[in-house]
């Protein structure tokens, strides 16, 4: 059903290399959020840099139960956002 906005995130995820697309059937959003995306710290060039996650679902803000800076926006917000509005 969603086969075209699937093959655009994958796009995407192959075309950016900060984009990380979980794949459909991999679980509840809020769920996937702290088993597969949350680092809480990473490393890039020898610099600590603390996670933050923005998200479309009313259960972003989950994250924070690992120390994760989550926000939560509208899917309109974050679309303008991602095409650079």
């Amino acid at each position: 059903r969603n086969n075209e906005r699937f093959g655009f995130l994958k796009w995407g995820s192959n075309a950016f290399h900060n984009m990380l697309v979980v794949p459909p059937g991999s679980g509840i959003v809020h769920q996937v959020n702290l088993e597969y995306l949350g680092r809480v710290v990473f490393n890039t060039d020898g610099m600590l840099y603390p996670d933050s996650v923005v998200g479309t679902d009313s259960h972003t803000t989950m994250i924070d139960g690992l120390g994760v800076a989550g926000w939560g926006v509208g899917g309109i917000e974050a679309e303008a956002t991602m095409l650079g509005q």
